[in-house]
């Protein structure tokens, strides 16, 4: 699974973030340049799940176009079932079923960490 940030206040350059998530026996591991981080087995199942679940959301209908000025957008790309999927939430506040709601915490959590590690 990947997973990028953009958006926000000015769209400032410093705060884009691209990760990658691999997933493995152990758990998994974020990774974004030089940031890299383990996950516990419980984090990663927790994580992997929100995705399966967001996606059968996302395919039950469509999502939102609309979008809140200034924003951060958060896109995922996430391989299930021999197919890739897109998934696209924007962090605008508004309220959303409870797996998209994990996976888009989770997302803003771990960009928070990987832009706060930069010099």
């Amino acid at each position: 699974m990947t997973f990028s940030r953009s958006g926000g206040v000015a769209a400032v350059p410093g705060l884009r973030v691209h990760a990658t998530v691999s997933f493995d026996a152990s758990g998994g591991t974020v990774s974004a340049g030089d940031y890299s981080r383990s996950m516990s087995a419980g984090e990663a199942a927790a994580l992997a799940a929100s995705a399966r679940h967001a996606m059968a959301d996302m395919r039950a209908r469509p999502p939102s176009s609309a979008g809140a000025r200034d924003a951060f957008v958060y896109r995922f790309s996430i391989a299930a079932d021999d197919r890739n999927v897109m998934l696209t939430l924007v962090d605008d506040g508004l309220p959303r079923p409870e797996p998209e709601q994990r996976l888009l915490d989770w997302a803003r959590a771990e960009a928070a960490a990987i832009a706060g590690q930069r010099p």
